[in-house]
């Protein structure tokens, strides 16, 4: 037969059609989209022909026969002594017609309808034996299960066939590159159970995948955050061969290796067709982080080669990867561009990979690399002829799914705990899910780390294990590591060579170790050396002598904390747990953290410090603030700095209040300290703040004002229904601050901005209050917490939570909810601010352009674009030198903010010669609301306050927030 690809094959699909009407038609669905020209009894209609005459032959005019089998025998024809669906297999072996045979798999619940007895029930369970011994492709339980299975073993037929075009010239064939297909499934095709048993488990990374939502983005954009659209995986390589290349960006353990390898075992297992793709193409998978500078002078494929020759010695012809390359159609998977070493070595792999990235479409090869988002910035540096997309967090439903599918692979593989397979561990499983709908709906932390793949993995470990949910990522490493290295072993028969404390010891060190080596690899013999110090200090404090090489097999096959990469290659199952023990190593060792706290500008450390502030006691952690709160650092680092602050609830003021009161410290440093304690309470800073708020710099002297006011009181609280005119207002559950605005008239619009600010108008407005900052994450929690108001979108992502960020991922309607439940619950008439009201009071009547007045715009006023791809949202209230009139914040940039008024681009020109009292405007696109006050990714034209933007009231956007507005009684 010649070869073809998927889309050319003609299959018969055979089955009993009153069982599994569903399956077929699942089969059906999924055969099509791949291109098969499907032949099923469903496409009959009147014949003169015999059913079964039809039937056979319409089997032998095919390519591949798939039969499917339950637990009916099916319709024997009068005088026949077959039924229909065993005289069609008995036709395709004999016309020599490929078979696949799929059944339904024994413990998978049937109903008694569908199951044969009797003599159907004999014949029946004859012919499974049969196909069990001679041709099963494999079981299958659901349609939708079923049918992944069933294009997967088509995909690998068509695979194999157009394999055999091969040209002969180019060296390969097609024994050849059957063999490499095997070996890159044997390799990079399965993902291993960690820590569920005493020896290597593995299963289809199929078995368990959970398709992420991917989102694309631009490099001119200032993050990966702001969104251009959903994409698919399809999508993503169709960019691929629209561009030199694609970025998969996200944060740690959210999936980027896993999505590559899911790309690879797709296109192997099902075929390139399905991915739209030649059904031919072959993958190849690296990971840059062995990519060192100096092989940057050598060409792409030899890079390659060399390392196919490490990981596969001997297996493969000296030059096969350069055959691959002339033949063409290659799919190239490069992980891990943030896990090259220093930040220059990183620029010289981009430099290089941008340059080798030339050229590829024409040879039919697409460029897929991975990085995380803290090294986004240094990716974008490939040009803008890479498109780029972000793997977003799981969102409720993906979580859910994700635990169910991982418990059913860890029943499949390994039983259950009363010795019935397949159901032991259902408890477990709904008890997890049942656990973490209510907790993490309620709890941004919670859902940001139950979101990520990495972190889930390890949730169900701990679950299986019997262990508690944690409630932050430092309980969570603690818990797992306490479950993989001690209490479940023990439950299980299994004698640790150490206790779950001296095993942590040694891992902490080998942790360091290698990550101050700027690695994730070592193999046996640096295990040893690296062993030989902590080793004999736990033999000088009474421990047993412990075989290091016994010791290694345990941490990889017992305790399931360390993976083999290769032959001899071992490493942390992830980059994160090494660093977690990198950092549990620091917090106890001073003298090691001030060594290496110089590296805080470094993202190959920032997970690593993170972690190590919250893991060390207040005065280590001060040692740590001290070595690295130096003004050649700030100016580099001082946005990583704060994240180390964010992180820890309690913080030793010391280093900060020497830095701030040093008289040689700089004022621009200074201003970035102060920064960091604007939304916290501390009252040795608070004092300090005092005195620095008569500084000569202004950003100096207004932050240190802001701290100083946040620390004072004297607002009316909220449960006094009586509103007092030009007093302030604190909502006493959320602390949320209603700034009292006078009554006035102001001249509303201008002629320096867009049409949709014209023409200049006079508007009159009544006494009021505003929110001096827009709505928190900790604010909007409480609000989830009491009411079970559906999350935000972008609640999950980590770039966006904290709890003094400004909420954002709320349309219109969930903003005006959170409005009605303060109203409900405080009995004052909670709203959202009309646009009048949100401009006269980021103007006042003095007809100022921004709300500090008329000078530019800077980074010391205000949140916005300014070409700084790492731009993010910041804690409301960072920048008090951008104060308004009546002392709101952040009414330019950061977020955008809700408005009530429905958007109407010529109201304005209908209120000429009128002076309308609070005006709303109720008339125009009713689909549309009005937005104020610019945001973080938008340039410097939205910080006008008379800007007029516009968004539908229905869209979660990662820009957008709100403040709350209260109304005179």
């Amino acid at each position: 037969m010649p070869a073809q690809a998927a889309d050319e094959l003609s299959v018969y699909i055979s089955s009993t059609a009153r069982d599994l009407g569903p399956y077929r038609s699942a089969v059906l669905g999924a055969l099509r989209r791949l291109g098969c020209r499907c032949v099923a009894m469903e496409d009959y209609g009147a014949d003169s022909v015999p059913p079964l005459d039809r039937c056979i032959a319409d089997v032998l005019s095919c390519d591949v026969y798939v039969g499917i089998v339950a637990w009916s025998y099916g319709f024997t024809p009068p005088g026949g002594g077959q039924s229909f669906v065993m005289a069609e297999y008995d036709a395709a072996k004999r016309g020599k017609i490929p078979a696949l045979i799929f059944l339904v798999k024994e413990d998978h619940p049937w109903s008694p309808a569908y199951i044969d007895r009797g003599s159907d029930g004999d014949k029946l369970d004859a012919f499974r034996e049969r196909l069990k011994n001679t041709e099963l492709v494999d079981f299958f339980t659901t349609p939708d299960d079923l049918a992944v299975r069933v294009s997967a073993a088509v995909g690998r037929l068509a695979l194999r066939r157009r394999l055999t075009s091969a040209l002969p010239e180019m060296g390969l064939t097609t024994e050849l590159l059957e063999a490499y297909q095997e070996w890159v499934i044997d390799r990079y095709g399965y993902v291993e159970l960690v820590g569920v048993g005493a020896k290597e488990i593995f299963l289809l990374l199929s078995d368990i995948f959970v398709t992420p939502e991917l989102r694309r983005f631009h490099t001119r954009q200032s993050s990966p955050a702001q969104s251009e659209a959903r994409t698919t995986m399809n999508d993503l390589l169709a960019d691929a061969a629209g561009t030199q290349g694609v970025v998969v960006v996200g944060e740690p353990g959210s999936g980027k290796t896993t999505l590559l390898l899911h790309l690879l075992e797709s296109i192997l297992q099902v075929g390139g067709a399905s991915l739209g793709l030649d059904t031919d193409t072959l993958p190849i998978f690296a990971s840059l982080r062995k990519l060192s500078t100096a092989g940057l002078h050598q060409p792409l494929p030899v890079v390659l080669q060399n390392e196919l020759a490490a990981s596969a010695p001997g297996r493969f012809p000296d030059d096969f990867v350069q055959r691959l390359w002339r033949r063409g159609r290659i799919v190239l998977l490069l992980d891990g561009l943030d896990e090259v070493g220093q930040s220059a070595d990183r620029a010289a792999v981009v430099d290089y990979l941008r340059g080798q990235a030339q050229g590829l479409r024409t040879r039919g090869i697409k460029l897929v690399l991975s990085c995380r988002s803290a090294a986004y910035s240094e990716a974008v540096q490939l040009g803008s002829r890479f498109s780029f997309v972000e793997v977003l967090p799981l969102d409720a439903v993906r979580t859910e799914h994700f635990v169910e599918r991982w418990f059913d692979a860890a029943d499949r593989l390994i039983g259950s705990a009363d010795g019935q397979p397949g159901t032991g561990n259902q408890a477990l499983r709904d008890e997890l899910i049942g656990s973490l709908r209510p907790r993490a709906a309620a709890s941004q932390n919670l859902a940001v780390l139950t979101s990520s793949p990495l972190m889930l993995s390890l949730l169900c470990v701990i679950a299986l294990r019997g262990g508690e949910v944690p409630q932050d990522a430092v309980d969570f490493y603690r818990e797992c590591l306490r479950t993989l290295l001690g209490r479940w072993s023990r439950t299980k028969g299994i004698e640790p060579p150490l206790s779950a404390s001296n095993a942590t010891e040694v891992l902490r060190y080998v942790a360091f170790n290698v990550h101050n080596a700027k690695r994730r690899d070592f193999d046996s013999a640096e295990f040893v050396s690296m062993l030989a110090e902590p080793l004999r200090e736990l033999m000088a404090a009474g421990e047993d002598r412990v075989n290091p090489h016994e010791l290694l097999e345990w941490f990889w096959l017992g305790a399931g904390v360390l993976t083999r990469l290769a032959p001899d290659t071992y490493g942390f199952t992830h980059l994160t747990l090494q660093e977690f023990l990198t950092a549990s190593y620091l917090a106890d060792d001073v003298e090691a953290l001030r060594r290496v706290a110089f590296n805080i500008g470094n993202k190959w450390w920032r997970e690593v410090f993170i972690f190590t502030v919250q893991l060390a006691s207040r005065d280590t952690a001060a040692e740590f603030f001290t070595a690295v709160l130096r003004p050649d650092l700030l100016s580099t680092a001082s946005t990583m700095i704060r994240d180390c602050v964010n992180h820890v609830d309690f913080i030793q003021p010391k280093p900060f209040v020497r830095f701030l009161e040093d008289p040689a410290t700089p004022a621009g440093p200074k201003a970035d300290v102060l920064r960091m304690f604007v939304n916290r309470r501390d009252s040795e800073v608070i004092r300090v703040a005092r005195s620095l708020a008569h500084h000569r710099d202004p950003q100096v002297a207004s932050l240190a004002a802001r701290i100083v006011e946040r620390s004072a009181g004297g607002a009316t609280a909220a449960g006094q229904v009586q509103l007092v005119a030009d007093q302030p207002v604190i909502d006493e559950l959320t602390g949320i601050v209603m700034l009292p605005i006078p009554p006035g008239e102001f001249t509303m619009g201008s002629l320096e901005v867009s049409r949709a600010e014209r023409p200049p108008h006079t508007v009159r407005l009544s006494r009021f209050w505003l929110a001096e900052t827009s709505v928190t994450n900790r604010q909007y929690e409480i609000f989830l917490q009491e009411t079970h108001h559906a999350e935000p979108a972008f609640w999950r992502e980590p770039r966006f939570a904290g709890p003094e960020l400004p909420i954002v991922g709320v349309n219109w309607y969930d903003a005006l909810e959170f409005c009605r439940w303060l109203s409900t619950r405080t009995g004052l008439p909670y709203t959202l601010p009309s646009e009048a009201q949100w401009e006269y009071a980021a103007r006042s009547t003095d007809g100022r352009r921004y709300p500090w007045g008329n000078e530019k715009p800077d980074r010391t006023r205000a949140c916005y674009y300014d070409g700084d791809v790492d731009s993010r949202p910041e804690p409301v209230g960072s920048f008090p030198l951008g104060r308004g009139p009546f002392g709101c914040l952040d009414q330019a940039g950061n977020v955008w903010e809700w408005c009530l008024d429905v958007w109407d681009p010529d109201v304005y020109s209908r209120r000429v010669g009128e002076t309308p009292i609070d005006p709303i405007a109720s008339t125009g696109l009713v689909a549309m609301r009005v937005l104020r006050g610019g945001n973080w990714w938008f340039t410097v034209e939205g910080l006008d306050a008379s800007y007029r933007f516009r968004n539908p009231v229905d869209n979660r956007n990662d820009d957008i927030g709100f403040r709350v507005a209260l109304n005179q009684l």
